[in-house]
């Protein structure tokens, strides 16, 4: 189409354009008449009265109360649980068994391994509960295991230079440091 040709191309894009912003023109004072004749269009038209419509204080109680980190655990505001007091340290196995590996699972306990050698050298792989010897395993963990015979408990080290280290009770499930 050749604009020469068409006398009305011209004057109809002017008057659209002009239509347009004579529209948006009618829509903001509309809104910003009602805003200062009725209260309730406020919302429609922020800041006539001069106001500035800002988010609310928040302080860092009520970050640390809702914890979006970790929501098991709940408001950090609250003291935290009474830890479990520890038992005296188990004393190192005598039984000529050797800790060679651990996988410990700190989610699934139940899913942990040991790898113990016994004195002739052959090795297996326990699981907390089974019998190793005359004792049971009670607890696996990242360096050590627990066994316990006849209600004794010692401890079975991977590393032959560390301390014995205090086990809280009832904490078969607990983390290893």
């Amino acid at each position: 189409m050749d604009l020469a040709t068409n006398r009305f191309a011209t004057p109809a894009i002017v008057l659209t354009a002009l239509a347009c912003v004579a529209f948006f023109l009618a829509r903001g004072t509309v809104a910003l008449v009602g805003g200062a004749v009725f209260e309730s269009s406020a919302a429609y038209a922020p800041g006539v009265r001069g106001e500035v419509p800002t988010a609310r204080e928040v302080s860092p109680d009520d970050v640390l109360r809702r914890n979006i980190f970790d929501s098991a655990r709940g408001s950090l505001l609250a003291p935290p649980p009474e830890p479990v007091p520890p038992v005296a340290a188990p004393s190192r196995c005598d039984g000529g068994w050797r800790l060679t590996a651990t996988f410990f699972d700190s989610k699934r306990p139940e899913a942990s391994i040991a790898a113990i050698l016994d004195a002739s050298g052959s090795g297996r792989l326990y699981r907390t509960g089974q019998r190793v010897g005359t004792h049971s395993l009670v607890g696996i963990r990242g360096r050590y295991v627990h066994l316990e015979s006849a209600g004794e408990r010692c401890q079975l080290q991977m590393f032959a230079d560390e301390r014995a280290t205090a086990v809280p009770t009832g904490a078969a499930g607990a983390r290893d440091s």
